[in-house]
């Protein structure tokens, strides 16, 4: 699931912000970064892998979204690792991300990714529909960032809408889309 990841958010413009071209390692870092996400995820059922393995998503459930403070402590270090001087952009990047979080109950999305030769072939729609249907059949909200207009039009196209402004990342970076699904 991390190297799927990896691939699919090599060139997201989020990942060029926080680990830019020329980064030393920058591909090992990046699935790094993802080998500390998932098993938070897959613990709370909410990893999903399409049958051919070329999409991931990871999802938190309500409540879950963010990770309990000593993880977070206990990750610290490899997190520095990982970011290196871009540590302060992430932590100002992370920041933002929760002020702006939604509190009422609601299953979060913290990444889908498609291998990318495999991307625009439905995939990522695919690995989010069981837990979309989950989301209806729970009377739940969904919500994500997305990272790009080309992402934010993948999850146009599932049910999501806009959720107030776009984020301007720190130090000029790009831009973020906050958006919600109400259940159907």
């Amino acid at each position: 699931m991390a190297d799927v990841l990896a691939a699919a958010f090599s060139n997201d413009p989020v990942f060029l912000h926080l680990l830019p071209l020329g980064v030393r390692r920058r591909t090992r870092r990046i699935r790094r970064l993802f080998d500390l996400d998932l098993p938070r995820g897959l613990r709370s059922g909410g990893g999903w892998m399409s049958a051919d393995g070329d999409g991931v998503a990871m999802w938190s459930p309500p409540g879950f979204w963010e990770p309990p403070a000593l993880q977070g402590l206990l990750h610290l270090p490899e997190t520095i690792a990982i970011l290196g001087a871009r540590m302060p952009v992430a932590m100002r990047t992370g920041t933002m991300m929760r002020a702006r979080h939604p509190k009422e109950p609601h299953w979060y999305l913290h990444f889908l990714g498609t291998e990318p030769a495999r991307q625009g072939r439905g995939i990522g729609s695919a690995v989010l529909k069981p837990m979309l249907d989950t989301c209806d059949a729970q009377g739940l909200p969904a919500y994500l960032e997305a990272t790009s207009e080309r992402n934010r039009s993948l999850y146009m196209r599932n049910g999501f809408e806009d959720h107030g402004e776009p984020l301007r990342l720190p130090d000029d970076g790009p831009l973020m889309f906050p958006m919600w699904r109400e259940p159907r």
